[in-house]
């Protein structure tokens, strides 16, 4: 499903990541006691104490399509987003999957 954010159409997890993005500009800084739901692609830059990922596992990430298509260069950018997302970790990680 798309959305229109900002006169721009974006996807759900876009969106999400906006208006991560736009918080953390008004703010300025982050608040320890919040918690920050944020996509992979807004975390870049940032650091947390503690970061959960979860969904790691097959066809997810990367998903089922580029897989099943052997999509290559899909397949390359997930896996780098999720080693972004994987090191904005201070001193925690933690990798979830079912």
């Amino acid at each position: 499903m798309d959305y229109s954010y900002g006169g721009t159409t974006l996807t759900g997890p876009q969106v999400l990541g906006r208006i991560g993005a736009e918080v953390l500009a008004i703010n300025g800084t982050l608040d320890p006691d919040r918690v920050c739901l944020l996509t992979f692609h807004a975390t870049k830059g940032l650091e947390f104490s503690r970061v959960y990922v979860i969904g790691v596992e097959n066809d997810r990430l990367p998903g089922w399509r580029e897989l099943r298509d052997n999509l290559e260069d899909e397949i390359r950018e997930a896996r780098r987003v999720l080693y972004v997302a994987m090191t904005r970790a201070r001193r925690r990680l933690v990798l979830t999957w079912a």
